[in-house]
């Protein structure tokens, strides 16, 4: 069950109003439209299931230790969104780092979308080795069964020519 249809993430409330009021805070904080906290929203929605105090600490951070805001919103927030997540006392002494890891989990953002959605995007919406019956029919057990059912009907086999 998602945390939507729990309507909490941990301890942390996830109601519709509760997610609304995170994003107009987010949206005062940053000082940016609807559609910058939209396009954050739809990459990482983890900065909403954070006390928007926190949010707003760990941005003026960054954009501390930025050159500019929009430094800032680039090279990190939209890169990464996470970032807002991190904290702002250590991001800021590691900027560099900061922008190099967001540079790169948005490079690698499609291809891992993507196998994300080959595993288990499959027509069930389950994972591809879900099944209902055991892999490769049970693997070495099942094997190991097979074998030596087929090994005592060999010694029944014999037992019965012996006999006759």
């Amino acid at each position: 069950m998602t945390a939507a249809l729990r309507r909490k993430y941990f301890t942390t409330p996830c109601r519709e109003n509760d997610i609304k009021y995170r994003f107009r805070r987010m949206k005062a904080a940053m000082e940016v439209d609807s559609a910058t906290i939209v396009a954050i929203a739809e990459k990482d929605a983890s900065p909403f299931l954070s006390d928007p105090d926190f949010i707003r600490r760990n941005w003026k951070a960054m954009v501390g230790a930025c050159d500019s805001k929009e430094d800032a919103l680039e090279n990190l927030v939209l890169k990464h969104p996470g970032s807002l997540i991190a904290q702002g006392s250590v991001l800021k002494d590691k900027i560099g780092e900061a922008k190099l890891t967001a540079s790169f989990i948005d490079a690698t953002s499609g291809i891992s979308k993507f196998f994300r959605n080959m595993v288990s995007d499959n027509g069930r919406r389950t994972f591809i080795n879900a099944r209902e019956e055991p892999a490769f029919g049970g693997g070495l057990p099942a094997w190991k069964r097979k074998w030596e059912e087929e090994e005592r009907e060999k010694k029944r086999q014999a037992n019965r020519e012996a006999a006759e």
